[in-house]
């Protein structure tokens, strides 16, 4: 799935760019390690009409 979204731990956050490249982060991406706690990160997915947020153990790789 890819959507504009908002990945955060609690300590740093990661907001989209909204364009062309939107939907293109990928948090398991190995320029992502060690920026965020992953048994507290969560990535708040937008949605046509509300916001998903799925817990980084939930993502699927």
């Amino acid at each position: 799935m890819r959507r504009a979204c908002f990945a955060t731990d609690s300590r740093r956050l990661i907001m989209p760019a909204f364009g062309v490249t939107t939907g293109g982060l990928d948090l398991r991406h190995q320029a992502m390690r060690g920026l965020f706690d992953h048994q507290s990160l969560v990535a708040h997915m937008l949605g046509r009409d509300r916001i998903y947020s799925v817990r980084f153990a939930n993502l699927l790789g």
